[in-house]
């Protein structure tokens, strides 16, 4: 698990570079569950997130399928944007 999460945030980092620390941690967790390879198709809510646009962010990674499939976790995770 520990190792997990340091691939997760690795991943982030290299996603989203320097952004706030919360944004931040949706990334590690959105790395966590899709993998790099799998959040790095997510390429508005990267782009949101590295321009400090966090309620875009939020609304974008809703609209996923990803979303349809594990509404709970993508909720939360719109939400720790949303309330940046």
């Amino acid at each position: 698990k520990k190792k997990k999460k340091a691939i997760a945030k690795a991943g982030a980092d290299e996603l989203l570079g320097y952004c706030h620390p919360m944004a931040k941690e949706a990334g590690i967790e959105c790395v966590f569950f899709l993998g790099k390879n799998g959040f790095s198709k997510f390429g508005k809510t990267i782009k949101f997130i590295k321009e400090g646009k966090h309620q875009e962010a939020s609304e974008e990674i809703k609209d996923s399928k990803w979303n349809r499939q594990v509404p709970n976790k993508v909720e939360e995770i719109s939400r720790k944007l949303r309330e940046i």
